[in-house]
């Protein structure tokens, strides 16, 4: 449950921070102090201003939470690039006619070590994070989060059931068939 709430806080703020609900850089109601940070183009732009408006931050604080995100990013974004290069190398290797069964596993190995690196990243951001956030702005990104997940699940399952409804795909036509 723990690892489950964990997992659930950090996509919720890495979606909250990295997404933004509008082009970056247009101009949004609020006085937000976000948008003259020197980082704030790269950080989600309008999302994140949104949410910091909500929260009632500080200026030091806004400060603190663009500075964590940004450095956060450092870390993460070669560690990003790194793991779709090994993934990319493993769907090679997998294509093969006779891939090599050690250079499958070597290859899983390292993309296992990259995912976790990832996550601890992200686990120290979020208690970066909080260690910034008053509690009770905390408890507003907990339940910012939880109503997200909930939207996200909800539309998921929308789609799920489409798809339980659409007609399988159909042969192709005899005429189709000579043409290959």
């Amino acid at each position: 449950m723990k690892k489950m709430l964990v997992v659930a806080l950090t996509l919720l703020l890495l979606t909250l921070f990295v997404s933004a609900q509008n082009p970056p850089g247009t101009p949004g109601a609020g006085g937000c102090q976000m948008m003259k940070h020197p980082n704030y183009q790269m950080l989600g732009g309008r999302g994140m201003e949104d949410l910091l408006e909500d929260l009632n931050l500080t200026q030091e604080q806004e400060t603190k939470l663009v500075d964590l995100k940004f450095a956060h990013q450092q870390e993460v974004l070669p560690l990003k690039r790194d793991l779709t290069k090994k993934r990319i190398e493993l769907k090679s290797e997998l294509e093969k006619e006779n891939p090599n069964k050690a250079t499958l596993e070597k290859l899983t190995d390292e993309i296992s070590v990259l995912q976790a690196k990832i996550q601890k990243s992200k686990l120290n951001f979020l208690l970066s994070l909080k260690t910034v956030l008053t509690p009770v702005q905390w408890r507003k990104v907990k339940e910012n989060f939880m109503e997200e997940k909930g939207r996200q699940f909800k539309m998921r399952e929308e789609r799920r059931q489409i798809r339980k409804y659409m007609p399988p795909p159909l042969p192709p036509s005899k005429d189709e068939e000579g043409e290959e």
